[in-house]
């Protein structure tokens, strides 16, 4: 058989992420593959396990800092792939991730993090539900007696974290009324003003704030720079 790259037939596996922490940050990850490597650690310990690297889409040039992150995988997950050394199975590259429906056997991440009974992020699954995020299913958010949807970052948290107000209505019905509710205008130093969401208008408009006190610090070393030089070419002609 010619071991060459496409001519020895395809050979691909699915397997468990148990390592993401690449040293070369290139986005590997250390995968425990079915029926090649032992499901027994005292046996084959997970720095043991070769590094398999994610394949990027065509809209990810995955080159010079230019592309999206290859650091989705998360310890637990489970992922398919092929190996681009044939039978000799040491060079695996992983073609993507795989959703399941985990429970309390199942294995995960051996910190324990996952399958979890509490949910990791907002709309996140727990043992014995699918891992689609909660929010994709189109299970709304919990609600607390006041009919304000909660978010897990907090209710004195800024941007996302803030809560809907519940004399606002978000069931997207047209109403002018309740749109001039959910916009709020910030306001730039020179009267400039713009429409934004009301949930991110704090956050928004200390951006401005921050944008403006840079573009006085640019302006302010231009002006001292084009000094320096004036000052240098009557120098210059002095000296002539």
């Amino acid at each position: 058989m010619d071991f060459f790259s496409g001519k020895e037939g395809l050979v691909w596996w699915q397997g468990i992420v148990e390592d993401v922490n690449d040293p070369e940050a290139l986005g590997r990850v250390r995968v425990r593959i079915f029926g090649f490597h032992n499901e027994d650690k005292s046996l084959l310990p997970t720095t043991k396990l070769p590094w398999a690297s994610p394949i990027m889409p065509i809209t990810s040039a995955a080159i010079a800092g230019v592309g999206q992150s290859p650091t989705g995988a998360l310890p637990g997950a489970w992922v398919m792939g092929f190996f681009r050394d044939g039978q000799s199975g040491q060079d695996p590259i992983i073609w993507g991730t795989v959703y399941g429906r985990p429970n309390e056997t199942s294995t995960g991440a051996e910190d324990g993090s996952y399958p979890s009974t509490e949910e990791r992020v907002p709309g996140a699954s727990t043992t014995n539900e699918t891992d689609v995020n909660r929010l994709a299913q189109g299970v709304p958010p919990d609600t607390g007696s006041s009919g304000t949807a909660v978010d897990s970052s907090g209710p004195d948290d800024g941007g996302h974290g803030k809560h809907y107000s519940e004399d606002v209505d978000q069931s997207g019905t047209s109403s002018d009324e309740e749109n001039r509710k959910r916009i709020s205008k910030v306001t730039t130093k020179n009267g400039k003003s713009a429409w934004v969401a009301t949930v991110f208008k704090d956050n928004f408009q200390g951006f401005i704030n921050e944008l403006e006190k840079t573009k006085v610090l640019v302006v302010m070393f231009i002006e001292n720079l084009q000094l320096e030089m004036v000052n240098g070419v009557i120098m210059h002609l002095v000296r002539q």
